[in-house]
């Protein structure tokens, strides 16, 4: 898990506030037609919804580097009380003495065990899973649980290339920006991810 610099608008004011300010880093990013607009957008979750018919049984998002997934515990559960194992390629979660799991699942891709956790924050657990391919977009968390959608992947393609471009640019402010077609593979556009 990496800490990164936030910037805000204000620290890259537009000359405008009706402007419409193109990212041009690079000749490769002046074809993408990255546009950053000045109008207040609210940001959209990103979390994705996994249900066993209608009961929610997690939701999840990701990122760059990580996979969350976010789950509402029966209530009074507390977290001396959960078991959760997380191993390069399968997750287990479940209350301690019970032979019965919650969770048993092969991963859709592989974690960095060392630097994935799990914390029980204001009534909800949170599953950290830190990506062992950075940037590689996971098709859902676990095998056989509702693959992303076309839409979604293309979604889920923006926001990193996005946050990408952030992280390798700290300087400038991405949270405005937006794709006016389709992103490129944020692992692999202009020489691919820095493991840094």
């Amino acid at each position: 898990m990496s800490l990164r610099k936030q910037t805000s608008i204000l620290d890259n004011p537009p000359s405008s506030h009706n402007a419409v300010i193109t990212y041009a880093i690079s000749r490769q990013a002046k074809r993408l037609n990255i546009q950053c607009r000045s109008d207040s957008m609210a940001t959209v979750s990103q979390r994705r919804v996994y249900k066993f018919g209608d009961r929610v049984i997690y939701e999840w998002e990701q990122s760059l580097e990580e996979v969350n997934v976010f789950i509402t515990p029966p209530e009074g559960v507390t977290a001396p009380q959960i078991q959760c194992e997380i191993s390069v390629n399968h997750v287990t979660l479940g209350l301690r003495g019970v032979s019965d799991k919650f969770i048993n699942h092969d991963l859709a891709s592989s974690v960095v065990v060392a630097e994935s956790y799990w914390m029980l924050d204001a009534g909800e657990l949170n599953i950290n899973l830190q990506k062992m391919k950075k940037g590689f977009i996971w098709p859902s968390v676990f095998v056989g649980h509702g693959e992303l959608d076309l839409m979604q992947q293309e979604s889920t393609k923006q926001k990193m290339m996005l946050e990408r471009f952030q992280e390798e640019n700290p300087g400038l402010d991405f949270s405005n920006a937006e794709f006016s077609g389709a992103a490129p593979d944020p692992r692999t556009f202009m020489g691919g991810v820095k493991y840094t």
